[in-house]
């Protein structure tokens, strides 16, 4: 999710134009003696939150009301499509692409297949986090601290839960869903079955990316760290001090990877062993989401209204 001024009043994005080619040859870039391909692709004004589809890449614009469609494969531009004003953040259920509307406190989904308008959904104040549990959507409310369960196939809701003062960011580990507790400081486990509080993490100061790898949850937090917990009993199993006004996270597998919304390096990539940072990448500023298609990384790039594409050369 895009930084609110409240957290960095200095990176506020200048709005641009959607482009509509390649920003330039793809560019080799030296990140700690590795030779990585690094890849532009220009998106809509304030790119932020993305899905992958199992072929395409989809991108949320928070200064827009367009959500661009790129192919993984080579990053042609396959659309761009409405899907609601303030975009934040997007998942994938399997048929449909859902998008949280920030201001315009709705979620909206589009099929897949051709990035049709299915439904628009009126949830309630500032939707932003959101993950797909496998069967029901469960978004994070920024200002309200609660969060929303809705049933994926109809766009019924559930239940809403209240959490905190300022939720942010959601992630789903098979059993629990994990959620970003802004002004608490701290990580909330909930049992997906009912909602019911399952733990709470102090992590530092406005946590506010979270991610599961598969055994642990990752969880960035200001002005420089990122949490690793162990995902069956919450114990903290270490803190590491990575780049500027850390944000997103992703996984490919191998490295936690972390973007940073204030200064360079904007993207990094951990051990997820030790948390040592191993790679560093200058992308423009305000990096925002981090994705993985199986092969590349994907990251937004609010600075300069971007996403960059990065295979690692090992």
């Amino acid at each position: 999710m895009k930084a609110p001024t409240t957290i960095a009043p200095a990176i506020v994005s200048v709005l641009f134009s959607l482009g509509l080619a390649v920003t330039g040859p793809p560019a080799l870039a030296e990140t700690s003696g590795v030779s990585d391909l690094i890849q532009n692709f220009p998106v809509g004004p304030g790119p932020d939150g993305m899905a992958f589809d199992g072929a395409n890449i989809w991108v949320t614009s928070a200064y827009g009301d367009h959500i661009t469609e790129l192919r993984a494969s080579d990053g042609a531009l396959l659309g761009s499509f409405y899907g609601g004003n303030d975009q934040r953040e997007a998942t994938f259920d399997g048929t449909y692409i859902w998008i949280t509307n920030f201001y315009d406190h709705t979620v909206t989904r589009l099929r897949a297949s051709d990035g049709t308008l299915a439904d628009t959904f009126l949830i309630g104040y500032t939707p932003v986090g959101i993950v797909f549990d496998g069967l029901n959507i469960w978004i994070a409310h920024y200002s309200f601290g609660v969060i929303t369960k809705m049933r994926a196939s109809d766009g019924t809701i559930l239940a809403v839960f209240p959490i905190g003062a300022e939720v942010v960011d959601l992630a789903f580990d098979g059993e629990h869903i994990w959620a970003t507790d802004r002004s608490g400081g701290q990580v909330i486990r909930l049992r997906a079955s009912d909602g019911s509080k399952a733990g709470r993490i102090p992590v530092g100061s406005a946590p506010w990316g979270i991610l599961f790898d598969g055994s642990s949850i990752w969880a960035t937090s200001l002005p420089n760290g990122v949490t690793k917990i162990n995902a069956h009993d919450g114990t903290v199993l270490g803190t590491f001090s990575v780049n500027n006004y850390p944000g997103g996270l992703g996984f490919d597998g191998k490295r936690i990877w972390v973007a940073g919304v204030g200064g360079d390096p904007s993207l990094v990539s951990l051990s997820r062993r030790s948390g040592r940072v191993e790679r560093a990448y200058n992308l423009g500023g305000e990096s925002q989401a981090i994705i993985f298609d199986g092969t590349s990384i994907w990251v937004s790039n609010s600075g300069n209204d971007t996403v960059s594409k990065i295979t690692p050369n090992r």
